[in-house]
This record gives structure tokens, C-alpha cells and sequence, in this order.
């Protein structure tokens, strides 16, 4: 089953969403310069954390926080989606 991805408002990430069959938080990204979107997925004990941080209508910049909490930290180790889990 898909994951239901959504939109957030940041000119950083344009998706959010949560697997919880795998426990991961997915992030979109959008497609520059002629390139598709990308997906990563993001693991670890504060995905969901994150995800609800991220996704709240409280959040005053989601692209801050992903930057500030999220990207190339080791305890949330992430993967790219391969293109086919990304439809």
C-alpha cells in the first residue's frame, strides 16, 4: 500500500509522509532543473518525531527543521527510493 504523502508549504521539501509498516518517514523533495522529484527514507527512533514536527501546522519553517534535525544525522540513517516506490 502507497504511503499517503503530504504537501507541506517549504521551498526545500514539497512531501512528508509516514510508513508505518517500515517505520520510516518519507520526505519528497521537488524536481529541479528538469529532474523528477526524489523520495528518501529516513529511519530511526525520532522518525516519527519528526514527521509529526514537520507535517503540524504549528511548524514555522519545515524546511529549517529538516535541515536543522534531520539531514545527515546518524541517528536517522536514510536510503533513495528507488524510482518504482516513488509512483
Amino acid at each position: 500500500m502507497p504511503v499517503e504523502l503530504k504537501p507541506v508549504s517549504s521551498s526545500l521539501i514539497s512531501k512528508v509522509g509516514y510508513d508505518d509498516a517500515n517505520d520510516e518517514m518519507i520526505v519528497e523533495f521537488p524536481g529541479r532543473l528538469g529532474r523528477p522529484p526524489a523520495r528518501y527514507a529516513y529511519k530511526g527512533e525520532l522518525a516519527r518525531t519528526h514527521h509529526d514536527t514537520m507535517t503540524s501546522p504549528g511548524c514555522p519553517s519545515v524546511g529549517k527543521h529538516f535541515l536543522q534535525h534531520v539531514k545527515d544525522k546518524p541517528d536517522l540513517p536514510h536510503r533513495r527510493l528507488p524510482d518504482e516506490e516513488q509512483a
